[in-house]
């Protein structure tokens, strides 16, 4: 009898799981029209300390496949210490694409708001200094937003390039996978739960007239507070941009991997809209009862163990067969190893994030 309700709850998350892979199964790209008057984007790149990736940054987004009239680059720094603010200016100088606003306030969010203010734009693409860009990158935003005139908001696929193929980076793989593919998912469902500002667009007007929702005295969670103000307006407007990627890596080591996860997951305490608020108790119930569960010795108890665990692995699977470009590869025993394990890790980092994030908390900068 002690095991019926952790059974149950297992049940009805992989079930969710399940649903969330058939209708990621289905995602078809649509028909793109002709665009014969594309809308003028702004890029903002908030950085701080950033110092070493600035000329990557720069050439990458002065390599674009569309002509340079269509968008600008605004580089929003926000008190840098190591002169990333000095060397922007000097490329400030001979590139009329380019503009750098400094940040008189501290803080990630400052520097995004200040930044769209002077944004020339009528649409804000937003991306981290420490993720890789293609020269599609502006592309793919420009052939979305010109099918999609009228969304608020939308997300593009943060992909991870795994380069020491370990288990830690593995795990982390795994995780952000599986939020991505939940992202895309619930997407397609009209209810995005999952959103990273690593890779997102908005619509200037909406941002600016949200700056108090995305609330700028808490150090992260600008994406979340957008993606939950920009339902609650029109959940139809919220969006995902398939064809869009960048790319980032993995933390290498622990210690950061968890310092990230606490600004992650720290910030859910100021959520409140209900279908996040659902998915996101369900699947930690799910992970402590899949905890409970291991030390039993019903079969059934076991049976529904693997079940979880073959979901996930399942959603895993389609995501990455239908969605990514750049096909990772997995080491399919790290991969069911990560699976066997995260209800462990979740159970404990969770509930410590929750208690140890403080609003005024500065534990990193590029808080993707």
């Amino acid at each position: 009898m002690l095991t019926g309700l952790p059974v149950f709850i297992i049940l009805t998350y992989s079930l969710v799981i399940a649903i969330l892979a058939l209708r990621l199964a289905k995602i078809k790209e649509k028909n793109k029209t002709r665009c014969n008057n594309p809308p003028r984007l702004t890029i903002i790149i908030p950085v701080k300390n950033e110092i070493k990736n600035i000329g990557r940054l720069v050439n990458e987004f002065t390599n674009q496949s569309v002509g340079k009239h269509q968008y600008e680059i605004i580089f929003a720094d926000d008190n840098s210490t190591d002169g990333t603010l000095k060397k922007l200016l000097e490329i400030n100088r001979n590139r009329n694409n380019i503009m750098v606003v400094a940040n008189k306030q501290s803080g990630k969010k400052h520097a995004m708001i200040n930044a769209a203010k002077v944004a020339s734009g009528e649409f804000l693409i937003f991306t981290d200094a420490d993720t890789i860009h293609d020269d599609k990158f502006v592309e793919s935003w420009k052939n979305f937003i010109c099918n999609n005139p009228n969304m608020l908001l939308s997300f593009g696929n943060v992909a991870y390039r795994d380069n020491k193929k370990n288990f830690i980076t593995a795990f982390q793989n795994f995780e952000f996978s599986v939020l991505q593919a939940v992202g895309i998912a619930t997407s397609a469902l009209k209810i995005t739960a999952i959103g990273s500002a690593a890779n997102m667009a908005v619509n200037k007007s909406f941002f600016l007239s949200k700056i108090k929702e995305i609330k700028p005295e808490i150090p992260s969670g600008d994406d979340m507070f957008l993606l939950i103000a920009g339902n609650k307006q029109d959940r139809k407007k919220v969006k995902w941009n398939t064809a869009s990627y960048v790319y980032t890596h993995p933390k290498e080591t622990f210690s950061d991997f968890i310092k990230q996860r606490i600004r992650w997951v720290g910030k859910s305490k100021y959520y409140d809209y209900l279908p996040i608020l659902v998915l996101s108790t369900l699947t930690f119930l799910a992970n402590i009862s899949f905890v409970a569960l291991i030390f039993s010795v019903s079969f059934s108890a076991y049976f529904t163990l693997l079940f979880k665990v073959l979901s996930e692995i399942g959603l895993l699977c389609v995501y990455r067969s239908k969605v990514l470009k750049i096909k990772p590869e997995y080491n399919f025993f790290y991969i069911i190893m990560s699976a066997i394990l995260y209800p462990f890790y979740a159970t404990v980092v969770i509930p410590v994030s929750l208690i140890l994030f403080r609003k005024k908390s500065t534990v990193g900068f590029n808080q993707n």
